[in-house]
């Protein structure tokens, strides 16, 4: 895992007029954290629930949370393999514009 030495970084104040539980709001900060000029990042759960202090059953309830309210993007990705055949890597993440995000009662 990278460990990020003071670097700091801005989060939508909007995020907290959302009513995300407080693992959502966490993976999403992390995210964000993690997220470069393209607003996107590549992990495994597994990094994600380090860095968030949660297991990764409540990574992926927050991940698929916070992609139904429309906060993320997620594209599996895949490796071609010399065989011939395929083997699933780390997701990839996309943060998306605030325009996209759905109030909770619309969920």
């Amino acid at each position: 895992m990278r460990y990020y030495s003071k670097q700091l970084f801005q989060i939508d104040a909007e995020v907290f007029y959302h009513s995300l539980t407080a693992h959502q709001l966490a993976v999403y900060s992390y995210l964000v954290f993690c997220s470069g000029s393209r607003n996107a990042c590549q992990m495994n759960v597994r990094t994600i629930a380090a860095a968030c202090g949660c297991s990764e059953s409540s990574v992926r309830r927050a991940l698929h949370g916070l992609r139904e309210r429309g906060f993320i993007d997620v594209k599996g990705a895949v490796q071609k393999l010399r065989s011939g055949g395929y083997r699933r890597t780390c997701n990839r993440y996309y943060l998306l514009d605030r325009s996209e995000w759905k109030p909770a009662d619309r969920v």
